[in-house]
């Protein structure tokens, strides 16, 4: 269930590609990092649950924003990628 999960995310991601702008696709690179990391967790840890999923990446994005490493533009914002 939970690779399911994380594949319908991964593609809705994808799917942004033809319309979607530079930051937006920046940050959707970014989410991927985070999800991904997420489900190799949840995964080695026997949890399978799409709850289980939001929780971790949620916790991980304030994990990341706590540190200062959140994504503060995107490409074309000239401040740069990450903060």
């Amino acid at each position: 269930m939970i690779a399911e999960f994380e594949s319908r995310i991964l593609a809705l991601i994808d799917n942004m590609v033809d319309h979607a702008s530079d930051d937006e696709l920046f940050a959707g690179g970014y989410l991927r990092g985070h999800l991904t990391l997420a489900v190799a967790e949840l995964e080695g840890e026997g949890e399978h649950s799409a709850d289980a999923v939001h929780s971790r990446v949620s916790q991980s994005l304030e994990k990341a924003i706590s540190a200062g490493r959140t994504v503060a533009a995107g490409p074309n914002s000239g401040a740069g990628d990450v903060a």
